[in-house]
């Protein structure tokens, strides 16, 4: 965009270019697009493919004969069609089948959309298009960018098109998204948009339109502001019953109605089975990644006092297991620590042990080191206790390893390819007297839930694969719950937390 002043960001039409949904829900929950256009909810295709389409006109996009049916779509129960002409998925308009019992309704709908689309665009001096580039498709070049531009303006030489690309950047936070001007009229923005429920985050991505300072022009008369308010009003209302409805249908691993409520019905029983059934052990504690693994065990019940590597990052499952042998002897001499920044989540300092190579996220202010130093050695040094004391009466632990991902999504080198049974083996020696079972849940790129992996590299070692990556929090917890109570059915007896830290 040229200038985002006030005067410069109005535009008389915002309308979306796709993809998918996403991108009309954006814009309506931004205030910037007030009626139904044809490409507001259909998905597939590119920009370019799209911007050509407006440009003839919508030219015999909609012949029957150019559907094909591609089975039910389990959200509303309609059928998904794909169009072999243009690569457009409605995923929202024909019934399951037959596609002719329904075509003439669904064109005279789109008809009415094609209509009402030009109708704006010839009273529109400026406009805006709105582009979504879903989380899962191959990244929009700024050719093909340039090229939707040009061919909207040449198409209405009388109206001037500016242009919006959101553009997925995995691992980028909403607050540190990039607004980057890529040349006259075409701005790009960038984060991690990524909704596991509803592919967008919605709500994110239309806060960037508003902050960009994009406002658009109202028409409409005031019963029909009043209308479509209360359109509105229930459609938020619709939408949030239905992500609360897939919610629970993924939390049970169903995808129907009929098998939600079964997994209801039948949840009483499991749970009895679940308690009477339960492997008990003395003590679990997290052997990390990060915090990850200790807020699994918590949530799970399975662990009730904070040990030393609960919020730390850095470091291999090898390195820990050696420290808790050697009695964390000499783990956190000063001279060790190297300032790495400020934490923007926290307002703390992060520091880097160049001896163990862990990061301390949540432990030192962002100041000097001497001036929290001994407060932190001191909160630590009482976790050592507490857990050594606890290992030196426990017959049966349970010791947890949760895997990261790097920034691009990417399993960490946490745990190397057969280094638990080495870790058991060093836990065993420097505690004969117990007994130890490893759980490693291993982060494993596209693999459901449902289609999660076990496997036993080891001696008392289980490994775990599935991907469960989240967007906000890095690691779905109740996955890794329901697969420690359920799966596993492991139960932990309570320990004392003291002494209390």
């Amino acid at each position: 965009m040229r200038t985002m002043d006030n005067s410069a960001a109005v535009y008389d039409l915002v309308f979306s270019l796709g993809q998918a949904c996403a991108c009309s829900l954006t814009l309506r929950q931004a205030g910037l697009q007030f009626a139904s256009y044809p490409l507001d909810w259909v998905s597939g295709g590119t920009i370019v493919s799209r911007a050509r389409l407006i440009a003839t006109h919508f030219d015999g996009w909609l012949e029957p004969a150019d559907f094909e049916y591609l089975g039910r779509n389990p959200k509303n129960g309609l059928g998904i069609y794909v169009n072999r002409r243009s690569g457009f998925r409605h995923p929202h308009d024909f019934p399951d089948k037959p596609l002719a019992a329904s075509f003439d309704r669904v064109r005279k709908k789109y008809d009415r959309r094609v209509q009402r689309f030009f109708g704006h665009v010839a009273r529109a001096r400026r406009a805006l298009a709105v582009y979504i580039s879903r989380p899962d498709e191959p990244p929009t070049s700024n050719d093909d960018l340039a090229a939707a531009r040009e061919t909207l303006t040449n198409a209405f030489p009388g109206v001037l098109f500016d242009l919006v690309h959101f553009a997925f950047s995995p691992g980028v936070p909403f607050t540190a998204r990039k607004v980057v001007p890529l040349s006259d009229g075409i701005t790009q923005i960038s984060f991690d948009y990524r909704d596991p429920i509803r592919d967008v985050m919605i709500e994110d991505t239309a806060q960037a339109l508003v902050e960009l300072g994009v406002v658009a022009k109202d028409w409409r008369s005031e019963d029909d502001r009043r209308a479509f308010a209360d359109y509105k009003q229930k459609e938020d209302a619709r939408r949030k019953r239905e992500i609360k409805l897939r919610r629970k249908m993924e939390k049970y691993g169903v995808t129907t109605r009929i098998g939600l409520l079964c997994a209801r019905l039948v949840e009483p029983f499991a749970r009895l089975r679940r308690r009477f059934g339960r492997r008990t052990h003395d003590l679990a504690f997290g052997l990390g990644a990060a915090c990850a693994c200790s807020k699994c065990l918590r949530d799970a019940h399975l662990q009730f006092a904070s040990f030393p590597f609960d919020w730390i990052s850095g470091g291999t499952a090898r390195v820990r297991a050696k420290l808790i042998a050697e009695r964390f002897d000499g783990w956190l001499e000063k001279g060790d620590f190297v300032y790495g920044g400020h934490n923007t989540s926290n307002g703390l300092g992060i520091f880097t042990n160049r001896r163990t190579g862990f990061n301390h996220l949540h432990d030192f202010a962002d100041a000097p080191l001497e001036e929290s130093y001994e407060t932190v050695v001191e909160k630590f040094h009482r976790r050592e206790a507490r857990l050594l004391r606890l290992l030196a009466t426990a017959r049966k632990v349970l010791v947890v390893c949760v895997d990261t991902t790097n920034p691009d999504g990417e399993p960490s080198s946490y745990v190397a390819p057969g280094e638990l049974a080495e870790v058991r083996a060093t836990l065993l020696r420097a505690f004969p007297h117990a007994c130890f079972d490893i759980v490693h849940f291993a982060y494993a790129p596209g693999v459901p839930f449902a289609a999660r992996q076990t496997d036993h590299p080891g001696e008392d070692v289980t490994e775990i694969k599935f991907d469960y990556r989240d967007i906000a929090t890095n690691v779905r917890f109740r996955d890794i719950v329901k697969v420690l109570l359920d799966d596993l059915r492991i139960a932990v007896r309570y320990y004392s937390a003291s002494p209390s830290a």
